[in-house]
């Protein structure tokens, strides 16, 4: 929220309706204004320990052991995410081809890596229509307003990314697969891990993270995977 915006939002601070509770979120409270957070209260949200989150998955959601820990790496300590993708038949095939993609990207033509990110671009900006009620109860769709509960989100695409790049960097420092998560894709790992360097990796996570700041500064989404893959082919 820039400061213009919080500067705007000060009056209905200090003078909220009687039956309204402001809540604001933010990633750090370092990117809110002083006289933000002086008419506030502050709750710091920390993240889940991964092994409390499992054990729920596991319980409550039912969910295999393997299928747990997927989870679990890509909610970063968000309960709410990993019962999300636990319980999402996309997110699951959007993940086995992911990884399909990203074990071969080497080999990968250009023309089929511009291809790709074209798809992962409709995978993740697409909208599902939304049931409404009409008066009759009978039920209608709406075009005017959309839900993305199952929707797919271009982080969970480099949380995916991320992932991979992580159990490579295992790889190469133990060659443990006790240690990893993905370790029904060991031997494509394994072949991976010997095709890059440390630093290769380095440069691929960071440009990960770059990838993320552009998509939020509005850089165009295409573009911004376009650069991602080629990095990722040219072995960061």
């Amino acid at each position: 929220m820039r400061s213009e915006a919080q500067n705007a939002l000060l009056k209905s601070l200090e003078e909220p309706p009687e039956y309204v509770i402001m809540i604001l979120l933010c990633s750090s409270k370092e990117m809110m204004l002083p006289t933000i957070l002086s008419r506030c209260v502050n709750l710091e949200l920390r993240p889940v320990e991964g092994t409390k989150i499992k054990k729920y998955l596991m319980e409550q959601q039912h969910l295999v052991d393997y299928q747990s820990d997927i989870c679990v790496a890509h909610a970063q300590g968000n309960v709410g995410k990993a019962i999300k993708l636990g319980n999402s038949p996309e997110f699951v095939e959007f993940q086995k081809t992911t990884l399909d993609q990203l074990a071969h990207i080497k080999e990968t033509d250009p023309y089929d890596l511009i291809e790709i990110a074209k798809g992962i671009v409709e995978k993740t900006s697409k909208s599902t229509k939304k049931p409404v009620k009409k008066a009759d109860d009978d039920t209608e769709t709406s075009d005017d307003v959309t839900k993305s509960d199952n929707k797919l989100e271009i982080d969970d695409y480099f949380d995916i990314i991320m992932l991979w790049y992580h159990e490579i960097l295992m790889i190469k420092a133990s060659n443990d697969v006790n240690s990893l998560i993905l370790k029904d894709r060991y031997y494509e790992l394994k072949r991976a891990a010997g095709e890059i360097t440390f630093q290769g990796i380095q440069n691929v996570l960071e440009a990960v993270e770059k990838s993320r700041a552009r998509i939020r500064a509005n850089v165009n989404l295409e573009i911004v995977m376009d650069l991602l893959f080629f990095t990722m082919k040219e072995g960061g």
